[in-house]
């Protein structure tokens, strides 16, 4: 469920085009930021009632749209949200995310992997019988009684 369904932004967008004010349309809404509300009006103006549409969540972009995305904002040296707002996506810090991944890891960062990763083998997962029974090496007791952590 979204916070501002559609008839509440279909009614706020026109207040706003009848000349009040997205300050004053914030206040009376308990819109956090007047930019959501000029977001509101510029998607309106762009893409209709559609563009006012919430998009769904669980939205996944392919890597080769979000380096369309990148390169356009580069080439047009266009702010986020007129990034956003051309390729109609919902939020443009979705597309300051993909800026930030880009630039610290490369395109390998830009595709997305759902769910955790797996860290430990199987063979890993294994409880070793001798740590929880009577004989323990040395080093697994250096490791109890040095680290502050692990003591009661």
């Amino acid at each position: 469920m979204t916070k501002f369904n559609l008839e509440l932004r279909i009614s706020i967008v026109t207040q706003y085009l009848t000349g009040i004010s997205s300050i004053q349309l914030a206040r009376k809404y308990h819109v956090a930021n007047n930019e959501t509300i000029l977001l509101w009006v510029h998607r309106f103006n762009r893409f209709g009632i559609a563009g006012l549409k919430p998009k769904p969540m669980n939205l996944e972009y392919s890597s080769e749209f979000k380096i369309e995305v990148l390169n356009w904002k580069q080439q047009h040296k266009a702010s986020l949200p007129e990034t956003a707002l051309h390729f109609n996506l919902s939020s443009p810090s979705t597309i300051w995310q993909w800026q930030r991944k880009f630039d610290l890891e490369g395109l390998s960062r830009l595709n997305r992997v759902r769910g955790n990763p797996k860290t430990m083998s199987k063979v890993d997962c294994k409880i070793n019988p001798t740590l929880f029974g009577q004989k323990r090496p040395a080093s697994f007791k250096m490791v109890f009684t040095t680290n502050p952590s692990f003591r009661s």
